[in-house]
């Protein structure tokens, strides 16, 4: 080749270079060694090497000093005696400024006109910004899967059923309790099960209503249910369950199931065991009013025995208060609920059974009996019992002498500040002026004082047209 070839062969290769140097890339090339023979000004400045700078560099010297790095020139031997051209590769390099950034290198082999490789031409891009972000969804990547395997986790030691269906109700997910309750392996499961199909048969249409109304968007609250074991047992559960949404699009269900058997175990035996006690009360209140009625018998026979008429009145006084007693724990034997009783249909009989012990004309004597009180307790029912019995005894013995008419009204009434207020008031011959009955001397007066201050309640007594026996005490709720 003379001069003049080679004058426009290397006029050729600066317009070549020229070009390059024009392009946005980097572009540089190296023999086999790795030794840089020509770069464009895009690798300048990448690099942040001066072309005077670069001269003599190897490609090894801008790349990150690492595990490997050593092994780079003996690599780029190798690589030139393999086919085809090799792969694009990414690396670190480190700037002038001591900046790292990321790379990717393409390139192809530079070959003599014998066909040998004599190096490489190759494009270097600047893939910072794209690493960055491969490296920041890498890292959410696993964030992700390192949150979804704690997620299993705490799931797996829940003690309830966690599961997941597709839309068309088939299981696609159970926590590991799924196995212990329903007795299935997890191979059962994984073949396919629709969540119905573990719901017993008479409840399979509540729960597939249920389910339509889940996925339309309703929030159902939490169901009850009988779900199948898989040994044919029935086992009671609790589901609540919510749609699962993917970018606005159902993809299925999810839920918690709860089983119950414990708990409905231990609510038979409160159950049984209220009954149990509820028969035991009831028990009770029989046997006290056999013996009470033993000792009214006892009173009685005692009384045909004495001649002494004041005697004997004291004896039957105090028949007719056991009488009272006994007739509370009668009617809390027969009655549906052993712990109280119907006041006013009480109120009423006491009145009645003393009516008939004093042979009472009821068209001379009326009787108007006023209750707005509907259950008492044995508590209150007694002392209130046996005041009425005393003071309805005094009027029919003492307020109406000489077949004298009148009325005798009993009243048990709720009052506006939480208290209750009994009142027996006969429009007879009324009390002596003088007489306090707090103070009184006769037993039952004595008794009905008693009882009003065990009541811890107040008692007043208006003496116009009449006798007005007023208690007013704390009223005990029924519940």
């Amino acid at each position: 080749m003379d001069d003049t070839d080679n004058i426009k062969s290397r006029a050729s290769l600066d317009e070549i270079h020229s070009l390059l140097d024009a392009l946005p890339h980097a572009v540089y090339e190296c023999d086999t060694d790795g030794r840089i023979q020509f770069h464009n000004r895009a690798y300048s400045e990448i690099t942040g090497y001066s072309s005077e700078e670069i001269s003599g560099m190897h490609v090894w010297d801008f790349q990150v000093r690492g595990p490997g790095c050593d092994e780079l020139p003996g690599f780029l031997k190798q690589l030139a005696s393999e086919q085809p051209d090799p792969e694009p590769y990414c690396c670190r390099n480190l700037t002038k400024d001591g900046r790292i950034i990321d790379v990717q290198v393409d390139w192809k082999y530079k070959r003599d006109l014998s066909g040998e490789v004599t190096g490489f031409a190759c494009i270097l891009s600047d893939v910072t910004e794209r690493m960055q972000s491969e490296r920041i969804l890498r890292q959410g990547e696993e964030a992700l899967r390192e949150s979804e395997q704690r997620f299993r986790n705490l799931v797996r030691l829940m003690p309830e059923i966690v599961f997941e269906t597709d839309p068309g109700g088939m299981i696609t997910f159970t926590n590991e309790n799924a196995y212990d309750v329903l007795g299935y392996s997890q191979m059962d499961l994984e073949a396919g099960v629709n969540a119905l199909d573990f719901i017993v048969p008479e409840h399979r249409d509540r729960a597939k209503a249920n389910l339509g109304r889940v996925m339309a968007g309703e929030d159902i609250g939490v169901s009850e249910y009988e779900v199948l074991n898989s040994d044919g047992s029935r086992v009671p559960v609790l589901i609540r369950t919510s749609r699962r949404v993917e970018n606005g699009k159902l993809t299925g269900l999810c839920g918690v199931i709860v089983a119950i058997s414990e708990r409905k175990r231990m609510e038979d035996d409160l159950r049984q065991a209220l009954s149990d006690k509820d028969l035991l009360i009831s028990e009770i209140h029989h046997r006290v009013k056999n013996n009470l009625l033993i000792i009214q018998s006892l009173l009685r026979l005692q009384s045909g025995g004495i001649e002494d008429e004041t005697s004997r009145e004291y004896l039957l006084a105090s028949e007719d208060r056991i009488r009272v007693i006994s007739m509370i724990h009668e009617r809390l034997y027969r009655s549906g609920d052993p712990r109280g009783l119907d006041a006013k249909e009480y109120i009423e009989a006491l009145a009645g059974q003393l009516y008939r012990r004093y042979k009472a004309n009821s068209d001379v004597i009326r009787l108007e009996v006023d209750v707005s009180v509907d259950r008492i307790d044995v508590d209150t029912a007694i002392p209130c019992g046996l005041i009425i019995s005393e003071l309805l005894t005094n009027s029919l013995k003492h307020a109406f002498p000489d077949g004298r008419e009148g009325t005798v009204y009993i009243a048990l009434k709720h009052q506006k500040d939480g208290q209750s207020l009994l009142s027996v008031r006969d429009t007879g011959v009324g009390l002596s002026d003088d007489l306090d009955i707090e103070q009184a001397d006769t037993l039952g007066m004595k008794i009905v004082s008693t009882l009003s201050r065990q009541l811890r309640g107040t008692i007043d007594v208006e003496r116009l047209g009449g006798v007005w026996v007023r208690v007013s005490f704390r009223e005990k709720r029924f519940s």
